[in-house]
């Protein structure tokens, strides 16, 4: 089932799709049609957006005054004062052995999303990192007796946050500070783990916030993931509407990644584009493959399980991208039932990738 709309189809078919309240007809129907049982599927309209306000609240809201970096030094973002040299990126080619030249196909990856200055945002900011760790490592173990793969633990931050109010350029998101991308990636290179940035546009590009992050890109270890749900058209505000992502973008992306592996003599690199509705990624079929780049399309969205089951194969199985591998989010708290490690490798395809928020 794919729903027909895109950047480039009328206004109106597009604000019959991505409007609130008519999504909320589009997954009525899905269930429906495909899960008459099961929990209503969502995923909190800018999760990102509601992490910064009481619950409750507007989707909209100002910046709180207690984040730990100002405006303009989140404005500055990487490409300023915080970006670093190719010279220190390279060093780290020489000190992770650890990681395979290629992932995929190969590995099952299980991953914690979120980001440590909101509980709200994922697992990833829930309690402290040792104990963050300790509990990805038990969720890590409960796979392993699943699978003939070697199971993967990796971390996934969001590294570009969409806003619910205007920044100073206009561009609606946040890119996270150095320290705080230094700190996880610390984590996770000591830990043997791989970090995913995450990156949510809001009103800038694809490629201003890729080209942000190259610096870190550049380390064997460090993955990307791109969430169109955050991908805003002009005029439309993140937390009220869900985002579109194209698969120009999405090209883009590999190819920057592909040519970033050759120039750099890099291990592969793991692409993550999320989806929880058609309208998110249009133009899929268009996307297209490169070498050195592995990519994962994500069912994301949280709800009962016959919902999820129905989504995993519009979104993942039926959206055959030559080469693509599939993904799978999980909610802790939101997902009723939340699906069993067991649950989740009879999926088919059977997961590469297993992500919890």
């Amino acid at each position: 089932m794919q729903i027909a709309t895109t950047r480039g189809f009328p206004r109106s078919a597009r604000w019959a799709l991505t409007r609130p309240g008519r999504l909320g007809l589009v997954l009525l129907l899905l269930l429906t049609v495909f899960a008459p049982a099961a929990a209503p599927i969502a995923r909190a309209l800018g999760p990102a957006v509601a992490a910064l306000a009481p619950a409750g609240a507007p989707a909209t809201v100002p910046l709180p005054p207690t984040l730990p970096w100002t405006i303009a030094d989140a404005a500055a973002g990487l490409t300023n004062s915080h970006a670093a040299s190719l010279a220190e990126a390279a060093q780290y080619r020489n000190q992770t052995a650890w990681v395979p030249s290629t992932w995929l196909p190969g590995h099952l990856f299980v991953v914690y999303y979120g980001n440590p200055y909101s509980t709200q945002m994922g697992i990833l900011g829930v309690g402290t990192t040792d104990q963050m760790l300790a509990k990805l490592q038990e969720q890590t173990d409960a796979y392993r007796s699943l699978t003939t793969l070697p199971v993967q633990p990796a971390l996934d931050l969001v590294a570009t946050v969409a806003q619910g109010s205007p920044q100073p350029d206009g561009t609606y998101r946040l890119r996270m500070p150095a320290s705080l991308l230094d700190s996880e990636a610390a984590i996770a290179e000591s830990n043997h783990m791989p970090l995913f940035l995450d990156v949510q546009v809001a009103h800038s590009t694809v490629q201003a916030e890729v080209k942000a992050l190259a610096p870190y890109l550049q380390r064997p270890y460090v993955e990307l993931g791109l969430d169109p749900e955050f991908d805003m058209l002009p005029g439309e505000m993140p937390g009220k509407y869900f985002g579109t992502m194209s698969a120009t973008d999405i090209n883009w992306t590999i190819n920057y990644l592909s040519q970033m592996v050759s120039d750099y003599h890099l291990p592969q690199k793991v692409l993550i584009v999320h989806q929880f509705t058609a309208t998110m990624l249009p133009t899929w079929a268009d996307i297209k493959g490169a070498p050195g780049v592995a990519l994962v399309l994500d069912m994301d969205g949280f709800g009962g399980q016959g919902i999820k089951t129905a989504n995993y194969g519009l979104f993942v199985r039926d959206q055959n991208v030559a080469g693509r591998f599939g993904g799978i989010k999980l909610f802790y708290t939101q997902d009723n039932p939340l699906f069993t490690p067991a649950e989740v490798m009879q999926l088919q395809p059977t997961p590469s990738l297993v992500m919890y928020q």
